[in-house]
């Protein structure tokens, strides 16, 4: 009796946890829309560039100001190539471009934000 309880509750454990809804660390998040505020490009000859390879600052409708990274060791998997960087910096240069960020939880520093897609808006 037992050893059939032991076994129901084994079978038991297993369903729960590969029916259980599973939430991956990588998985994309949406930020705040708001308005691009700075643009930081850190090149090959910058002391930060192993560190990350850019930044942008996004200010939110509430006032907040958030920081989303791309490349280096916080975010190596994420890099923008030129003509990303390019539509970034237009947007900045209108200030009136709205940005939806799109991004995940990064290697390096704690907590920061590697950008993997944006949504430019009128």
């Amino acid at each position: 009796m037992i050893r059939s309880l032991t076994s129901f509750a084994a079978i038991a454990a297993l369903a729960v946890t590969t029916l259980a809804p599973v939430q991956s660390a990588l998985a994309d998040e949406d930020g705040k829309v708001g308005k691009i505020v700075s643009l930081t490009i850190n090149t090959q000859g910058s002391d930060k560039y192993a560190s990350f390879h850019g930044s942008l600052g996004i200010r939110t409708p509430d006032g907040r100001r958030d920081v989303y990274f791309w490349g280096g060791s916080t975010c190596p998997a994420q890099k923008l190539d030129a003509a990303e960087v390019a539509l970034l910096s237009g947007a900045l240069q209108s200030g009136k471009t709205k940005i939806r960020p799109v991004y995940r939880t990064g290697e390096g520093a704690r907590g920061a934000r590697c950008l993997v897609a944006f949504e430019l808006r009128a």
